[in-house]
């Protein structure tokens, strides 16, 4: 998924949710102008949100989505108490995640959708929750050595500016025979 994808994507879901109060042409003008998306797309994109708004038009449908929203807060409260409860939670959205693993980071092994954000959340408050990041990508390594250079010993696939930046937090870091 591309940046100009992602943006679409959450753009609809904010819209879908009731979080951006534009009207659907508007909507499809900042797709089109801000984010160059091909207006073929767009013209699917209208039909897809008008669709949306006419289903929400009928009761069952926003009692479903009102009932979906409670759900959401609830669990949000849920994980913010104790971020082991995201295993009780059906409806993994990112904001529920960031708070699960700032609140216990351990959690991150639950996680199903491991982004950048939610991973770096959890290892900047428990280095060892590098363990269980699924990705791990340099940027990600060298942040958490940069602030406890023991957590090298989790790092999979060690680089010399990884290692450089373990050591130069701790410089008795002994994990250079790692190194290729």
């Amino acid at each position: 998924m591309n940046a100009s994808d992602e943006y679409t994507h959450t753009l609809l879901e904010m819209h879908e949710l009731g979080l951006i109060k534009l009207p659907i042409d508007v909507l499809e003008l900042i797709l089109l102008q801000v984010f160059d998306i091909d207006p073929l797309y767009i013209l699917h994109l209208s039909e897809v949100c008008k669709a949306f708004h006419r289903a929400m038009q009928k009761p069952t449908i926003a009692a479903k989505l009102k009932k979906l929203r409670k759900r959401l807060k609830k669990d949000l409260a849920m994980v913010k108490q104790r971020g082991s409860n995201l295993q009780y939670v059906k409806y993994q959205i990112r904001e529920i995640c960031m708070a699960a693993v700032t609140q216990w980071a351990p959690v991150l092994h639950i996680v199903k959708d491991q982004t950048r954000e939610i991973c770096l959340a959890a290892v900047t408050k428990y280095g060892r929750a590098l363990k269980l990041v699924k990705n791990q990508t340099e940027e990600l390594c060298i942040a958490v050595v940069t602030q406890n250079g023991n957590a090298l010993k989790f790092v999979q696939n060690i680089t010399p500016e990884i290692c450089l930046a373990a050591i130069a937090q701790k410089p008795t870091t002994m994990y250079l025979q790692h190194v290729n």
